[in-house]
């Protein structure tokens, strides 16, 4: 690889991301909007007319609150933790 070749693929990444970005704001809009309107009507499911289906309704779950265990059981906590490694790659402009 060439170094012409790596800043063509970085203009390009820079680019994808700027349109992304662009997309990415379009369909928060376009939820939003869906949203509303199931809020107002009261719906938890809806159907578009070529098979779509959006499905917006409140979801209950447990969580195990990790920071109030830290605090109280920091010896515990802190022997069960485990030294982790990856690789992380990030992009700007």
């Amino acid at each position: 690889m060439s170094e012409l070749y790596i800043q063509n693929v970085i203009r390009s990444l820079k680019q994808l991301e700027i349109a992304k970005e662009k997309i990415d704001k379009e369909i928060k809009e376009h939820e939003s909007e869906i949203k509303k309107y199931m809020q107002m009507y009261n719906l938890e499911e809806l159907h578009g007319m070529n098979g779509e289906k959006a499905i917006y309704k409140e979801i209950l779950g447990r969580r195990f609150d990790t920071k109030s265990f830290k605090q109280n059981f920091a010896e515990l906590y802190y022997s069960y933790m485990k030294d982790t490694k990856s690789l992380r790659f990030k992009f700007s402009y």
